[in-house]
Order: C-alpha cells, then sequence, then structure tokens
C-alpha cells in the first residue's frame, strides 16, 4: 500500500511540476517586449526623445549606436519625407531592431542600384 500511495504523489508532483512550466512558457510570451523589440515611439520631437532616452537605458552601447547610425542613415537617403517631423513619424510604433534592418535594407538596394 505504501508504494502505491508514493506512486501517486510521485504522478502527483510530476504533473503539478509540467502545469507550472507550461504556465510559466505560456506567461512569458504574455510580456511587454522590451529593448530591441519593443516599439519605438516618435510622433513628436519630445516623445522620439523621450523615446531614445528609455531605448538607451534598456540596451547596449553598441545597440544604441548602431540604432543611432541606422536612423541618420534612414533620414539622410530617404527622400519621401518633407521634414524631419515626417521621417520621425515613419519610424513611429517600429521596434529598434526594424529600424535596424529598415536601414540595411535600404542600404542593400542603394548598392544595387549603383553597382548594377
Amino acid at each position: 500500500m505504501i508504494k502505491t500511495q508514493n506512486s501517486s504523489k510521485g504522478i502527483k508532483n510530476i504533473t503539478q511540476l509540467l502545469l507550472v512550466a507550461v504556465l510559466a512558457i505560456a506567461l512569458s510570451g504574455c510580456s511587454e517586449p522590451t529593448g530591441m523589440d519593443a516599439a519605438f515611439s516618435s510622433a513628436s520631437s519630445p516623445i522620439y526623445e523621450e523615446s531614445m532616452k528609455a531605448l538607451e537605458d534598456q540596451i547596449t552601447a553598441s545597440q544604441y549606436q548602431q540604432l543611432k547610425r541606422a536612423i541618420n542613415y534612414l533620414n539622410m537617403n530617404s527622400t519621401q519625407y518633407s521634414s524631419l517631423e515626417n521621417f520621425r513619424k515613419s519610424l513611429d510604433g517600429s521596434s529598434a531592431a526594424k529600424i535596424i534592418k529598415r536601414a540595411d535594407a535600404l542600404r542593400v538596394s542603394k548598392q544595387k542600384a549603383a553597382s548594377g
């Protein structure tokens, strides 16, 4: 009888452990993105400045410099925006990672155009 009770407790403990693990995995997917994946806010100049300052505290210095270079590159090489304010608005809602990818894609596109 003791073996059966110990087996039942062991199975119950394993079941509880699996349930906790599944819940932890599920909840980790519900958290707000941070750092390079957080939404970048740039609807106005003050909001842009606040967003840059917040990102600077969340990402490495290297990532922050990479983001700044990407923003500068996009600003200097995107001809579709009539003002800095309109350019910054185009970044609103993107993540730092997406902004960097956007700059990289523009750089590759310009290099292909120049060589072809």
